[in-house]
């Protein structure tokens, strides 16, 4: 079986992805995963940085999963089922792609930015941070959905 390269141009951005319903759904039970990682690891080896490599650092690793988890519960309950709804909608005018997906989460976190300020009374700049989980979420989504896609027509 032959291997193909697939090389990335910007012609891949505004590609209409070919993918069912259990791909979507499992695109979306994955993707929080990759940027929660990260940032609990970019978060870890900034601590050990800045403390020197202390040993009383490395319980801080075990102190940060409760909001790894917090944020996935957040995802699973307030987020996934918007999103999945709003890519079926996609999916049926075959209409996913990486500007619509990314279009999605960020209206997505706007409409959360709103309700917390005018709901939970929080400030502006509190909120800022939604965005720096659900953009790299909904690309790493977009890159999962373009795996299955290949699947799909290289098959």
């Amino acid at each position: 079986m032959k291997k193909t390269k697939h090389h990335f141009t910007v012609k891949v951005l505004f590609l209409k992805l070919q993918v069912n319903h259990s791909q979507i759904k499992k695109c979306l039970t994955i993707a929080p995963f990759y940027p929660l990682a990260f940032y609990y690891l970019l978060t870890n080896l900034a601590l050990l940085i800045q403390t020197q490599f202390a040993l009383e650092t490395f319980g801080m690793f075990i102190m940060l999963l409760p909001f790894v988890v917090g944020a996935l519960i957040f995802y699973f309950i307030l987020i996934y089922a918007f999103i999945y709804a709003i890519q079926l909608f996609l999916h049926k005018y075959l209409f996913i792609n990486f500007w619509t997906i990314l279009f999605s989460a960020i209206l997505l976190s706007a409409t959360f930015i709103l309700l917390g300020i005018k709901v939970l009374h929080l400030e502006l700049n509190d909120l800022y941070y939604l965005y720096l989980f659900s953009v790299p979420t909904a690309i790493g989504y977009w890159f999962l959905l373009l795996k299955e896609h290949h699947k799909n027509t290289h098959a």
